[in-house]
């Protein structure tokens, strides 16, 4: 069945491969302040130069420890004393997996006994948004968003680990950023700048722990931006480092607001929203979390009756994502992980909306903004035909998580077969760029009737067509490995005349009859407002053209084998000799230093290679290069590309006059400014924009063309490792 069988099977195989070693005492129960103290005051570190603990105080996610002066026999600051009381609270309690610690000496942080902190006298512009309305009520700020937690390296036990530990299948590592990723995203619709302290592109790559970026912490994304050492490497441990990370970024890119989220855990019996703010920090902080604050309990009320409000608290010093940001911070502990209640509602999509909508909202009231309303969300499409049963009219009608109904109908394998279709039809209050989504709901697996059947799976292959102001789009999208999932369709442009629908059909290319395809909500987000012509040249990330370049020749078989491309197997060239497409690739990538994904693209944009099979003359143009034979193709384009790419990084221009981040005309007539330099290089490569994006010139291969191949065609893993990699634990890699 579609996810409830592979979330079975990740909690047997969690049960074998669970962190290697056993807890002192069960995590629903933590230790009181006096076990905590006791246990410290007999440790050689703190006992053996007479020193003693002062205080033990829990404040919500916080650990607060002071300790006497005597720990310090020469008054300074010992990184490896305070590692090794972590490390010895973190294998007696599991201290780790619940709370944040904060030593002080003397009730004094322990920057006052000499850990650096960084000055930050220079500032940076955040690099990363490529647009945001030109006016909104937000335009000009800068607000920072961090989402608690996140996959990190414990150098304890030398392994990738999530920084929370898991309560009824979810983490709070990533439903923090969940709920982040919609704040973002409205923040975004109202003209901010948004500063992300973790990557927030669920479609973002994979990171170096395997597992999809946006899982990872704040210290791994600043490391991934290239940021000084001094941001991410703040403190005597990962852990720790990543906690001042976030405001260290904050900082860094001159963020005129800081809000943290987190979720909270005790015992099990405790609900509802805290939220803090530092004695020490920026003197607009209090009234910023008093704003948020009363706006979530607000919400809460409206949607789900009394909701419990644990109230506005000072920090003093406690939480370090607060205590060493530059500008306004408040930190909220939105809801308890550990309470059945609370972990029932942080499980929909509906509390992550309405919690990102109070926090947005109390964020423009802190900084006197009118804001515009939440994005487009239309819960259901209509149908064709219209629901009338699952015989009468092909479809299945069921409840979602977001509480309406959502509907399946099954699959056709051609377009002679189609009977059933979903439209979208949004009125949308702006012209702009939107970013579309669609929410793919779980659902186990469905009992069919006409005909009598057990579908399991929902489609690989979902097609949604979507029509904007440049034309008509098509997205292909695998619905069989998200699970009560946001995903995006991309960023798109709508004008004021634009007959805005989102299509999806029932044609998958599958055996007939042999998959569901879902059809649930549409979300329209506006994010920039860039005027009548727009051309998306920030569709891929700057880092696009050099990733992967370490693919094995099986890996990118495998990715061809996933989008049914005859190329997956050796096939007779434009010359009658034998030759594999996959091993040309991958030695072609290699010795030019560029991923073969990008050279897949090429040979899709240029002679649709991909999505169908290339004849004889296909392949003697296959990379758009003088006629030859696809071998020659293969390895003139990727030289051409490394060429391109090499001058790049040591001129600022490509042979053909490209540059990132400057404006130039494209052969076809289009004026474009790349946005990084994997777009540079395509435009050095093909030239054109494309009819798409308005070219001059038809029947041009353009940009427009391997900007389609890259949403669609993606080198990847094989379906059943993808599978794997989204539900096994973190502790068993």
């Amino acid at each position: 069945m579609k996810k409830n069988l592979l979330f079975l099977t990740a909690l047997l195989l969690a049960l074998t491969f669970l962190i290697p070693f056993t807890p002192a005492r069960a995590q629903s129960s933590p230790p009181s302040e006096s076990e905590i103290a006791d246990f410290l005051n007999t440790l050689p570190q703190i006992a053996d130069p007479g020193g003693r603990v002062l205080s033990v105080e829990y404040a919500g996610e916080a650990l607060v420890i002071d300790l006497s002066q005597e720990v310090l026999p020469g008054g300074v600051y010992d990184e490896a004393l305070f590692s090794g009381l972590q490390a010895e609270l973190d294998a007696a309690f599991q201290i780790n997996l619940r709370f944040m610690v904060t030593f002080k000496v003397e009730g004094l942080p322990l920057e006052d006994w000499g850990l650096p902190v960084p000055e930050f006298s220079e500032t940076a512009e955040w690099p990363l948004d490529r647009d945001v309305p030109a006016g909104g009520p937000l335009a000009g700020y800068r607000i920072a968003l961090s989402a608690g937690h996140g996959l990190y390296w414990n150098e304890t036990y030398s392994m990738w680990m999530y920084q929370r530990a898991e309560f009824w299948g979810i983490w709070e590592d990533t439903t923090n950023s969940e709920i982040i990723q919609l704040v973002k995203a409205e923040l975004e619709s109202q003209g901010a700048t948004v500063i992300d302290t973790r990557e927030m592109d669920i479609n973002a790559r994979i990171g170096v722990t395997g597992y999809p970026a946006w899982h990872e912490d704040a210290r791994q994304y600043a490391i991934y931006l290239g940021l000084p050492s001094s941001v991410w490497n703040g403190s005597n441990t990962n852990y720790n480092s990543d906690i001042r990370t976030r405001p260290y970024m904050a900082n860094y890119y001159d963020a005129d607001v800081l809000i943290s989220l987190h979720n909270n855990g005790w015992d099990g019996t405790l609900r509802g929203t805290e939220t803090y703010w530092d004695h020490d920090n920026d003197p607009g902080s209090q009234a910023l979390a008093t704003a948020v604050h009363n706006q979530i309990i607000a919400t809460m009320n409206s949607a789900y009756g009394a909701w419990t409000n644990r109230g506005i608290k000072i920090s003093n010093d406690a939480y370090g994502e607060i205590n060493y940001a530059q500008m306004p911070a408040a930190l909220v502990e939105l809801a308890f992980m550990d309470n059945a209640q609370d972990n029932a509602l942080l499980h929909t999509d509906a509390f992550k909306q309405h919690a990102a909508d109070a926090i947005s909202t109390g964020i423009c009231a802190f900084l006197g903004a009118d804001c515009d309303p939440a994005p487009v969300t239309l819960e259901t499409p209509a149908l064709t035909p219209a629901y009338a049963g699952m015989c009468d009219s092909g479809w299945y009608r069921y409840t979602n998580s977001r509480a309406v109904p959502a509907y399946l109908t099954l699959n056709a394998t051609d377009a002679t077969q189609s009977e059933n279709l979903a439209v979208w039809d949004p009125v949308l209050p702006n012209s702009g760029e939107y970013q579309v989504e669609v929410f793919i709901p779980a659902h186990g697996a469905i009992s069919w009737s006409c005909p009598t059947q057990t579908v399991e799976w929902d489609t690989n292959y979902a097609a949604y067509t979507l029509h904007d102001a440049n034309g008509a789009r098509r997205v292909v999208i695998n619905q069989a490995v998200f699970s009560d999932q946001w995903v995006s369709l991309g960023t798109f442009h709508f004008n004021s005349d634009t007959d805005v629908t989102l299509t999806l059909s029932d044609v998958t290319g599958e055996t007939y009859l042999s998959r569901t395809v879902s059809a649930s909500a549409a979300r329209f987000t506006l994010v920039g407002q860039a005027g009548v012509e727009f051309h998306d040249t920030a569709f891929i990330p700057a880092a696009w053209a050099e990733d992967e370049i370490n693919a094995t020749s099986e890996e990118i078989r495998n990715s061809l084998i996933s989008n049914r491309s005859c190329l997956a197997n050796p096939i007779q060239d434009s010359n009658g000799a034998a030759i594999d497409i996959p091993s040309l690739l991958q030695q072609a990538a290699t010795a030019n230093q560029i991923s073969p994904e990008l050279l897949l693209a090429v040979m899709e944009a240029q002679q649709g290679a991909l999505s169908a099979c290339p004849d004889g003359p296909a392949l003697a143009s296959l990379m758009g290069q003088p006629s030859s034979t696809a071998r020659e193709q293969i390895s003139s384009a990727a030289s051409q590309l490394g060429a391109a790419l090499s001058a790049l990084k040591s001129t600022g221009t490509t042979p053909r006059g490209w540059s990132t981040g400057s404006a130039k005309t494209t052969l076809d007539g289009v004026s474009v400014t790349p946005a990084n330099d994997s777009i540079t290089l395509l435009f050095d490569y093909f030239q054109n924009a494309g009819s798409l994006w308005g070219g001059s010139a038809p029947d041009a291969v353009g940009v427009q063309a391997a900007y389609l191949a890259y949403r669609d065609f993606h080198l990847g893993v094989p379906l059943p490792k993808a599978i794997y990699t989204n539900f096994i634990p973190v502790f068993s890699r």
